[in-house]
């Protein structure tokens, strides 16, 4: 509540599928209308191997909105593995979703989606709602550093950290609209910084990006 206070009466479990379990939430976001959205990491209670995302819309009660995408829930059928990042607002009011993503070669990519706020896949996202993006670099590890930011246009930067063999470094990189690497961004993905770990980006007022990163070798940020 907001005076701190415990409201035992809000939902506290989060409604995907039986037969998946560690149903861990990664990240939020609260919509216009004060629901909450949560993506979470659901893994197959017979299978650690396979773990996927999914997505819960919770009402102002704290109850499943079963309006929302099936029965309150969009979840994802997928054969692999994947890691729940973020879940934002785009400027539309869609919700894009961040998940790191192995490619069938044992190397992360990003994967993004786009759901519209009634849990129904955004079909001019990337093909058919979805969009995966290869990382340069053989990424054996991948983590997000914060939330997409968002330009007025629809298109976005991402900060992230990637480790491969003996290489690791953070990376900032900015997405189309449609969620494709953004080629008039050096190409994409830029301002790598290697043996670093990022902490988090920030827009400038002149649209400019800067990025705050901590270097492992000299410890100086």
């Amino acid at each position: 509540n907001a005076d701190g206070a415990w409201d035992a009466t809000y939902f506290e479990g989060l409604p995907f599928s039986a037969g998946l379990n560690q149903q861990r939430p990664t990240d939020a976001v609260t919509m216009p209308d004060d629901q909450v959205a949560v993506i979470a990491n659901l893994t197959d209670i017979n299978s650690g191997s396979v773990q996927t995302a999914g997505v819960a819309m919770i009402n102002t009660s704290g109850d499943v909105n079963t309006s929302f995408a099936t029965n309150g829930v969009f979840q994802q059928v997928q054969q692999g593995y994947q890691a729940a990042g973020s879940i934002t607002l785009d400027p539309d009011g869609n919700l894009l979703c961040t998940v790191a993503e192995l490619d069938g070669t044992c190397e992360f990519g990003i994967l993004f989606f786009k759901l519209d706020p009634s849990g129904a896949l955004v079909s001019s996202f990337g093909n058919g709602g979805f969009q995966h993006v290869d990382l340069p670099q053989s990424a054996y590890g991948l983590q997000f550093m914060g939330k997409p930011h968002f330009l007025a246009d629809g298109r976005f930067y991402l900060c992230f950290h990637v480790s491969g063999g003996d290489y690791y470094g953070g990376h900032v990189a900015r997405f189309l609209a449609t969620g494709e690497l953004d080629p008039a961004f050096n190409g994409g993905i830029i301002a790598t910084y290697p043996n670093s770990l990022p902490g988090t980006i920030g827009l400038l007022g002149d649209g400019s990006v800067i990025c705050a990163s901590v270097d492992e070798v000299d410890g100086v940020m």
